[in-house]
């Protein structure tokens, strides 16, 4: 009979439990006791099922959608009113202190733009007023924290490109208003009632010299009101006459008239067609997030309980090597012994039995000190008498663990006779060992 080596068994078991397939799929994170929590779970990022709706984002963007009329102001740093800007493109002068806007809000998913019309009276005598439009575009971003990255602002007449914008955003502050700050521009938009109803607008303009110094170069603010479409017309068309706009036909320079109301055009007012390409450039609906989960990572507890299982196992396996070797050896001593000890005696376990008389007349005389109990060393007297070789001291051990039933280190007659009842058929016993 041949059993495994033990440090063969150990290394057999280590490559099961600590050796991985190749080929196999990366455990996912989040599987309870295994591995560790994702991190979606408390970092919104890289949550895959988390909305990029702005709206879903933050509750503010849901109620700021609408068309807009109000009257807005610029002054200089000192609030100086600016009753006469003057432009290199345009001739005269024109009232920025009073000016009649015409916005446009819109939320649209992960989405959001907005459309002014400002219109100012000319301060020049005979001159007539003004129209200028602009258009900024949104977007939600990846961190998916309710805030805007801006995309592009686009001003003026019969545009056809735009600059995208860079280190802008719009974020909403306590479910109230709209912060948003850029490298020039400092604005936000205040909520004043519930709804969004009515919105007070306040921006700073920022101007950065050559040697980098950044100055203030002027501020704005004003009170829009939301309107229907019908209302938006009207006081459209009243802005018109009041601010003494002209038609295209009658301008001295190029401005919207009243046909521009129509829905196309006032949703890009400016000329630039802002269209679903462009959005797909910035949207991060169409984007790679770089929060990706990672692979699951094994918890400390489910690691420890593999070691200590893979420990419970090793030592389970080594014990039931060690037994099975223990019982090889101690059958093959006993073997070993009782060949000899038949030999010696001149009988066979298979064809003769010592009477009770004999065995005890053999104790006697295997019992020097005459105490009633066998020794190791007097037991050991036997098995050399007997002429077994090269008996280790290990070996004897073990035999005379084998046969002394209460492990008082001797042994009495009921040991000794229950030891060669075990051993009377020794020699054949023997002969079946050496052939397994």
């Amino acid at each position: 009979m041949k059993f495994v080596h033990a440090s063969a068994s150990l290394a057999l078991l280590s490559s099961l439990f600590f050796s991985a397939p190749t080929g196999s799929a990366a455990l996912k994170c989040g599987i309870a006791g295994v591995t560790k929590q994702c991190l979606g779970k408390t970092d919104v990022r890289y949550d895959s099922d988390a909305s990029y709706d702005l709206a879903d984002q933050d509750d503010f963007w849901g109620d700021f959608s609408g068309l807009y009329v109000g009257d807005y102001t610029y002054a200089s740093p000192d609030w100086s009113l600016l009753a006469e800007r003057t432009f290199t493109a345009l001739p005269g002068s024109y009232d920025f202190s009073a000016l009649r806007r015409f916005v446009n809000f819109t939320v649209s998913g992960s989405r959001f733009h907005y459309k002014v019309l400002s219109m100012a009276k000319s301060t020049t005598a005979g001159m007539p007023g003004v129209v200028l439009p602009s258009e900024v575009y949104y977007s939600s971003t990846f961190e998916k924290d309710g805030s805007a990255s801006l995309i592009t602002l686009i001003a003026g007449f019969e545009n056809d490109a735009y600059a995208p914008g860079a280190n802008s955003t719009l974020a909403p502050i306590a479910g109230k208003a709209l912060f948003g700050v850029s490298t020039n521009v400092y604005e936000t938009m205040y909520c004043t009632s519930p709804n969004c109803a009515s919105i007070q607008a306040y921006g700073e303009n920022y101007m950065t010299a050559d040697d980098g110094a950044v100055s203030l170069e002027r501020k704005s603010g004003g009170l829009y009101s939301r309107v229907d479409r019908a209302t938006w017309d009207t006081e459209f068309e009243n802005a018109y006459a009041e601010f003494n706009i002209p038609t295209l036909e009658d301008a001295p320079i190029k401005t919207p008239y009243l046909s521009q109301l129509e829905d196309t055009n006032l949703e890009f007012i400016t000329g630039y067609k802002f269209g679903e390409e462009d959005w797909k450039k910035y949207d991060p609906e169409f984007g790679t997030s770089p929060y990706v989960e990672p692979d699951g990572i094994l918890t400390g507890g489910f690691i420890a309980g593999v070691t200590i299982a893979s420990i419970i196992v090793a030592v389970a396996i080594f014990s039931f090597i060690y037994k099975r070797g223990v019982e090889a050896r101690e059958k093959r001593i006993k073997a070993a012994v009782a060949m000899s000890i038949a030999k010696t005696m001149n009988f066979s376990g298979s064809s003769k039995n010592l009477s009770p008389t004999e065995l005890e007349a053999m104790f006697v005389q295997i019992d020097a000190d005459g105490n009633g109990n066998l020794s190791k060393d007097e037991i050991k007297g036997l098995v050399d008498d007997a002429g077994v070789a090269n008996m280790s001291d290990k070996d004897y051990e073990i035999l005379f663990a084998s046969i002394d039933l209460d492990g008082n280190g001797t042994l009495d007659f009921a040991e000794f006779s229950a030891f060669f009842a075990a051993i009377s058929g020794g020699a054949a016993a023997a002969e079946e060992f050496n052939e397994a």
